[in-house]
């Protein structure tokens, strides 16, 4: 069944855990490229530069062996008493919900707690060009571009962590990407936000190759993304301002997604008109035409 455009969907979703001693010696056993059948799912032993132990997780539910997750744990450098237990859903199980639930009943079946969020991208995609209709905004006179919470007045003056990458041909411009960061996000991803806006159908046919994005949607001719990337700390804050605690109920609601979403994008970049607020969820569902 394909999915309606339009709607916040999560495209990457990195978690903590606390684990038990006991599991963790027991998955520091498996000998590199060695495996642990756990019943339902499977650990597989890897390399990695940050971390001691690290390993793919794959699942057999479904007959054929399929990737659903990696974990971490032991970064180097560590006094080796952390118990956290760090754990990455692979792309393709955000885009099945089944096994997106199974993916993240396997810590909870090891009797490791939820600790937080350690990143979180939300993306909404679209069959309308959402860069082009952001650049088109800001180049109108009667609309005020306001990014990281400052106005921008000075339309000659070159905007900080405001960046526009153009693919191209040797006959013609063709795509355009624009990037938008935090200040703190500049140099390390791993701090504050970053927004993306780009053709989600050529990053497909020419990068990603994540064609199961596509079929999601029902395999439309056109498809583009307005993407942010969170890290744990703007997910506490939204936390706080919502008065709630973290907690894996999060992944599952739409509308909570939704609002997390577009408050974050608007902290990055958002528009007015003379006193009037222009809402993001009008500006895309308009595209941009107010």
């Amino acid at each position: 069944m394909a999915h309606e455009t339009g709607k916040p969907i999560i495209d990457q979703l990195k978690l903590c855990y606390i684990a038990d001693s006991e599991i963790l010696n027991d998955l520091k056993s498996i000998d590199l490229c060695r495996f642990k059948d756990f019943g339902d799912f499977v650990f597989v032993r890897t390399n990695c530069h940050h971390f001691q132990y690290a390993y793919y997780v794959y699942t057999d539910k479904f007959g054929a062996r399929k990737h659903i997750a990696s974990a971490r744990f032991g970064r180097y450098g560590d006094d080796g008493t952390s118990n956290y237990f760090f754990y990455r859903i692979e792309n393709s199980v955000l885009y099945d919900t089944e096994l997106l639930k199974i993916s993240l009943s396997i810590p909870e079946s090891l009797n490791m707690v939820f600790h937080n969020f350690t990143a979180l991208d939300i993306a909404v995609d679209v069959q309308t060009d959402v860069a082009r209709m952001m650049k088109r905004l800001w180049s109108r006179k009667d609309i005020t571009t306001i990014i990281n919470g400052k106005a921008v007045r000075d339309r000659r003056k070159i905007i900080d962590n405001v960046h526009i990458v153009y693919s191209v041909c040797l006959d013609r411009v063709k795509t355009m990407t624009i990037c938008i960061k935090q200040s703190k996000a500049k140099n390390d991803k791993t701090k504050g936000i970053t927004v993306q806006a780009y053709n989600k159908s050529e990053e497909i046919a020419h990068s990603s190759h994540k064609q199961y994005i596509s079929e999601y949607y029902g395999s439309p001719k056109r498809l583009y993304r307005l993407e942010v990337h969170l890290n744990n700390a703007e997910i506490q804050d939204y936390c706080k301002k919502c008065d709630m605690f973290q907690s894996l109920d999060m992944v599952f609601d739409d509308n909570l997604m939704s609002d997390m979403f577009y408050y974050h994008l608007a902290s990055v970049i958002r528009y007015t008109k003379g006193r009037l607020k222009l809402d993001w969820k009008d500006i895309i569902r308009c595209n941009g035409r107010l």
